[in-house]
């Protein structure tokens, strides 16, 4: 084995290369997320206080001050964002830089290979560098701040909202249970296609390389087989995908709804006021995109892991 091999190597988990190439920087992002996702429950409570103590106590100062501070919060939880996506997108494209500069060195010679199994590799390594560490190295610079934020924010938001109206906040939450049943089994079924379509890529580089003539007739059918194949398996990764996203848009619908018919019974039988029936509204639909960005997250997390180990075996992990 020589050394070349050996700097070609990665780890077998991803998330242990994200530790060891990155962790100094995962430490950062993790302290500038910390700082955003607490601001996320804030613009309720102004939204509440807004409605009941300067719309409906006839308070036109308190109303501008209300309205500066929401302003302010927004401003600084933008600020913030835009911050961590550039230290994000920094730490992915480093990434993305190294896995090429890996790749590229793990196809040269001295790998102990043949010249001939050298040609015939030469198509699905020139794949691997073009493609198919971009979602890998993309994802190392979200692979942990990116749930966290997500998450936080909607820790936030309903710890926020069953300190102000427990009943509201639980009705509002059972919609989002059953997302947690069918999200995994889908996507996993999304995952099978995926590798299937890789590898069938990866076969059709390898066989387009290995030939002088592709138009030779069993050569052309070949290939005609394995594009029909991909064209097959990327329709189905379509369906899969499209439904997921449609049951998942139907039940953040049902959020805000509840917030009305409930939060409006609760407000005719004395119960609760218009300020908490408004911010649990505003709320529902402030949770609508970090749980959707979090089931993002997981299909993510899933096509890295399977794109990681696809590479890492090319290279010789």
């Amino acid at each position: 084995m020589t050394n070349k091999t050996r700097r070609g190597r990665l780890p077998e988990s991803l998330y242990r290369h994200i530790w060891r190439t990155s962790r100094r920087h995962q430490f950062g992002l993790v302290l500038l997320t910390i700082a955003v996702f607490p601001l996320t429950m804030v613009p309720l409570e102004l939204q509440r206080r807004i409605v009941n103590d300067a719309i409906e106590g006839e308070d036109f100062s308190l109303l501008v001050w209300l309205g500066i501070a929401y302003f302010s919060v927004l401003l600084l939880q933008g600020g913030l964002k835009l911050a961590l996506r550039i230290y994000r997108g920094y730490v992915s494209e480093g990434t993305v830089r190294s896995l090429r500069r890996r790749a590229f060195q793990a196809s040269g010679p001295g790998t102990g290979e043949t010249a001939e199994e050298s040609a015939k590799d030469r198509g699905s390594r020139v794949s691997m560098m073009v493609a198919e560490v971009e979602p890998v190295g993309s994802f190392v610079g979200e692979s942990v701040s990116e749930p966290l934020l997500h998450a936080g924010t909607l820790v936030s938001i309903f710890g926020y909202m069953l300190w102000i109206q427990p009943l509201m906040a639980l009705a509002g939450m059972a919609f989002c249970l059953p997302q947690l049943y069918f999200v995994p089994r889908i996507q996993e079924a999304i995952n099978r296609r995926a590798k299937q379509r890789i590898e069938i890529l990866r076969n059709l580089s390898r066989q387009v390389a290995d030939y002088e003539d592709p138009h030779r007739s069993d050569t052309e059918r070949a290939a005609v087989e394995r594009i029909n194949q991909i064209y097959g398996l990327r329709m189905r990764i379509f369906l899969l995908k499209y439904t997921l996203k449609f049951l998942n848009n139907f039940l953040h619908h049902l959020g805000p709804l509840s917030a009305y018919l409930f939060g409006g019974w609760l407000v005719l039988e004395g119960r609760t006021d218009l300020g908490t029936v408004v911010a649990f509204a505003s709320g529902f639909e402030r949770v609508s995109d970090p749980w959707r960005e979090l089931i993002t997250f997981y299909r993510s997390a899933s096509d890295a892991r399977l794109k990681y180990r696809l590479v890492a075996d090319a290279i010789g992990a």
